[in-house]
């Protein structure tokens, strides 16, 4: 439940490259879970009482790269780790937030990486491959996550 929360949270200190499109658009958000779903159903059970940008929210699973449809967030479950370098490729000039929870996933360019350290559940934040994809965060949610770099290969 902690990790939907932290999704929602961290949509209030986001500015997408597409923002005032998304705004006025009627189309609600969409949430791609890709790979085996860790959330069971309550991704669903957060987001029908909850709102991103104003706008109701749709999630939508799958577990092929190819499937990746309009999404606004796709979250990139630990079952996708062999295929990180893919997907980012895949999505490289598309406004999506990224999202994981497997370590090493922001040094491959994820955008925010949620990880357990003791009993809290942390996240880090790979801010420069954000800004390239056009994302703004805001200071707060940058003092909060911890600051990771890309991986030189």
């Amino acid at each position: 439940m902690v990790k939907a929360v932290f999704i929602e949270k961290f949509s209030k200190f986001i500015t997408w490259p597409n923002e005032e499109k998304i705004v006025e658009q009627d189309s609600p958000i969409v949430i791609f879970v890709l790979g085996k779903n860790p959330f069971g159903g309550i991704l669903e059970k957060v987001f029908s009482k909850r709102l991103i940008k104003n706008k109701i929210v749709n999630v939508i699973y799958a577990k092929q790269i190819e499937e990746i449809p309009e999404c606004q967030i796709l979250f990139i479950s630990k079952s996708m780790k062999k295929e990180i370098k893919t997907i980012m490729t895949f999505i490289k000039d598309k406004p999506i937030l990224t999202i994981g929870d497997t370590h090493g996933f922001c040094e491959k360019g994820v955008h925010i990486n949620m990880f357990i350290e003791g009993k809290n559940t942390r996240f880090e934040i790979n801010n420069e491959s954000a800004i390239a994809a056009g994302f703004s965060f805001s200071y707060h949610l940058l003092k909060m996550g911890k600051l990771v770099g890309l991986e030189i290969e």
